[in-house]
């Protein structure tokens, strides 16, 4: 009898120390039902009594039946009782013959709401629903309706204080725009004579021409080949593809050659177009295009019969020079050979 006793005393006390911890966490709902429990078991209980009234004071929903007087200083516990793992007791396993008839339900039912939930739940009314703002929009608006008014202020002050009516500008007459016209062409015409005393005739701008005349006559000779699919004989050149320009010089070696040979193709499927291009500092080069040099050295002999030179001049005047410049034709000159 004496060990359920104990074992009685030490549940409620177990209950007493969970009560007052929800009590610590604001669970007084759990707090207040639980003491209502234990008051239920042990209508004696003095740490039951003290928490509803202290709850009680902090504005807990109490009971309908609450301890009116203080109660006594409750005994000294002669020994700490331990705290069970569970959260739940349930005093009921253990009646008493003065208990009453324990219920059904479980002593302590642990809420999952949290304290601020319930907080919010008992003291917070439901407000309805704030319409969205429009402040963005509004701003805009008036935005541009402040740039409209400084626009159109502006344009009213230049309209009335800045306007000013437009200088009217007198037509020239016939006779000025003549005398214009002249002196237009007379400038025209001296800056075109001074241009022409400029230009020099120097090596280089010889050298461009040599260039420009050659690639001309190499179009031409390509331009034969895609038609005939051979090139034309070097007697007939100009009977072939038209009148050819000359060098600049047109004298000595400084002519244009032509040379046409054949090969495992037929009659006149290669030729060697050549120049001579001055250069008074490092010596005078030869610039060709077409078939190899090195494979036809002869490609500027004047006695071959496949060589021909485009020069303004007849054919004895040409080898009557070369009579009597025999240097210019023996020497080797450099060859510069287009890629």
């Amino acid at each position: 009898m004496d060990q359920t006793q104990n074992s009685h005393d030490d549940d409620i006390a177990a209950a007493i120390l969970q009560i007052k911890q929800w009590e610590t966490e604001g669970k007084t709902e759990d707090a207040v039902d639980g003491c209502q429990e234990i008051l239920d078991i042990d209508p004696t209980n003095v740490e039951a009594k003290n928490i509803l009234i202290r709850l009680n004071q902090a504005g807990a929903t109490m009971p309908a039946e609450m301890p009116s007087a203080e109660p006594t200083t409750p005994p000294a516990v002669t020994q700490e009782p331990e705290i069970p793992e569970a959260n739940t007791f349930n005093l009921a396993e253990t009646p008493t013959s003065e208990s009453p008839e324990p219920s059904s339900e479980p002593l302590y039912k642990i809420s999952t709401d949290t304290p601020e939930t319930k907080e919010t739940t008992l003291s917070t009314p439901t407000q309805p629903e704030k319409k969205k703002s429009h402040g963005i929009v509004l701003n805009i608006v008036l935005f541009i309706a402040l740039a409209a008014i400084i626009g159109g202020a502006i344009y009213g002050y230049l309209y009335f204080f800045k306007s000013s009516a437009p200088k009217e500008v007198e037509a020239p007459s016939e006779v000025e725009r003549e005398e214009v016209n002249m002196e237009e062409e007379i400038l025209s015409t001296e800056g075109s004579q001074e241009a022409d005393e400029t230009t020099e005739d120097t090596e280089a701008s010889r050298n461009d021409q040599r260039f420009t005349d050659l690639t001309l006559i190499e179009t031409k000779l390509e331009e034969y080949y895609a038609k005939n699919r051979v090139y034309p004989p070097a007697n007939e050149l100009e009977t072939e593809i038209g009148k050819l320009p000359t060098d600049p010089l047109d004298t000595g070696e400084f002519v244009y050659s032509y040379a046409v040979y054949g090969n495992y193709l037929g009659e006149n499927q290669e030729y060697i177009l050549s120049g001579v291009f001055e250069d008074s500092e490092m010596g005078n080069t030869t610039w060709t295009t077409g078939a190899s040099p090195s494979d036809h050295p002869d490609y500027r002999d004047p006695e071959a019969e496949n060589v021909i030179f485009i020069t303004t001049q007849s054919a004895e005047t040409n080898n009557a020079q070369t009579e009597e410049e025999p240097a210019a034709e023996t020497e080797t000159p450099k060859v510069k050979v287009k890629r």
